[in-house]
């Protein structure tokens, strides 16, 4: 037995469509086909729909299994005053606002001693500390100060929220010595949870680092005039980058920030954690700290993440300010950046600014930590009432 079947003489790939779809559009050029045939293009049409049911059934159990994991990850018990707050997966945005004024409020307390120092860590004017703050402000105006703040602060909201919404659900996931859902994690789960975090957030903190880096030498570049990025800002800069050097342009950089920033974080969250306890005991359970606890136990937390991490951020800094299409390039990797550093200016150029490194961090972070705390208690309240 045969059936009949079409071939559209004007498609030009050949395609063979359904026999019934094909005889209602023109039923004059119909030709025939065996039974075999027949049968074989039926089962390659049910293959096709079974293969999308199943597609459909996998992607809505792997959706309900990540909203499942998230509601579990994102609830449980916050601290709000001296009350602890059930806190459910429905309030993350609070966590992102939260962290973002935190970042912002880190970025405006510190960039002018960031700015001195990149300078320090360069040797582009050599000195003290207080010797090239003088000489910027001389030469450049107060303006010189906050240059190249742009490109740390169009990302930081989302960094800084990222950072601490992840630390809190894996601070919770990995804790497993808290009795009661409103225990605070202990200080290893901290520890682990922090140093996550860290190697996480070094995908969203290198390029913005590369950018501020860059524009805080600006007038280094200016007056050799052999740099095409002089006198850009962030936006103009990183598109350059992209246009010159591609995407491991803008990603220069990334393996030593992921190797500085993994045991800093860890060590930033615990440090605030246990100094929180120790100047307030029991404030991890109540949430009583006052804001000159915040302050004290964030700029101790950010002195000890900055103390150990130090001399990688040396050699990130001279990575990332490196041009390629200049005669500064002068480092091949993160070794070949040690040995010339180490070779041509001794074993202090990796300390080169800490000083400076220190007070900053100290100012910098208290301002996160108390402006995050001060927030999340603000967005509670609101949402209480």
């Amino acid at each position: 037995m045969k059936l009949l079947c079409i071939h559209v003489a004007s498609c030009q790939k050949n395609k063979t469509l359904s026999a019934a779809y094909l005889l209602r559009q023109n039923s004059s050029l119909l030709t025939s086909i065996s039974l075999p045939q027949y049968i074989r293009c039926k089962e390659n049409q049910q293959q096709q729909i079974e293969n999308k049911y199943k597609v459909t059934q996998t992607s809505n159990k792997v959706l309900g299994l990540v909203r499942r994991f998230w509601k579990k990850c994102g609830d449980g018990f916050v601290k709000l005053g001296n009350k602890m707050v059930w806190w459910s997966s429905s309030n993350w945005g609070m966590e992102f606002v939260a962290g973002g004024l935190g970042g912002l409020a880190g970025v405006v307390a510190g960039h002018p001693l960031d700015s001195v120092r990149v300078r320090q860590q360069q040797h582009l004017r050599g000195g003290s500390a207080v010797g090239i703050l003088r000489h910027m402000v001389a030469t450049q105006g107060l303006s010189a100060l906050f240059r190249g703040m742009g490109a740390p602060m169009a990302s930081i909201s989302f960094q800084n929220a990222m950072v601490f919404q992840t630390y809190a659900v894996l601070s919770r996931v990995l804790d497993r010595s808290s009795v009661l859902p409103e225990d605070p994690p202990s200080l290893g789960a901290v520890l682990v949870a922090g140093t996550c975090t860290g190697l996480l957030q070094s995908l969203l903190i290198s390029p913005a680092e590369l950018l501020k880096i860059r524009l805080q030498l600006q007038d280094k570049a200016c007056s050799d005039n052999k740099n095409p990025d002089s006198r850009k800002g962030p936006m103009s800069l990183a598109k350059s980058i992209l246009k010159t050097e591609g995407v491991r342009g803008i990603f220069r950089g990334l393996s030593i920030t992921a190797l500085r920033d993994s045991p800093s974080y860890g060590v930033y969250f615990w440090s605030y954690e246990y100094t929180k306890e120790l100047l307030h005991p029991g404030c991890r359970k109540t949430g009583e700290e006052s804001l000159q606890t915040m302050l004290a136990a964030g700029g101790v937390a950010g002195v000890s993440s900055w103390i150990g991490c130090y001399p990688l951020d040396v050699l990130k800094t001279r990575l990332q300010a490196q041009l390629p299409c200049s005669e500064t390039t002068k480092y091949a990797g993160i070794v070949d950046c040690y040995n010339k550093s180490v070779r041509g200016e001794g074993y202090g150029v990796l300390w080169r600014g800490l000083g400076t490194t220190v007070s900053r961090a100290f100012v910098v972070n208290g301002a996160v930590f108390a402006a995050y705390e001060f927030a999340m208690r603000a967005l509670f309240q609101n949402q209480v009432k």
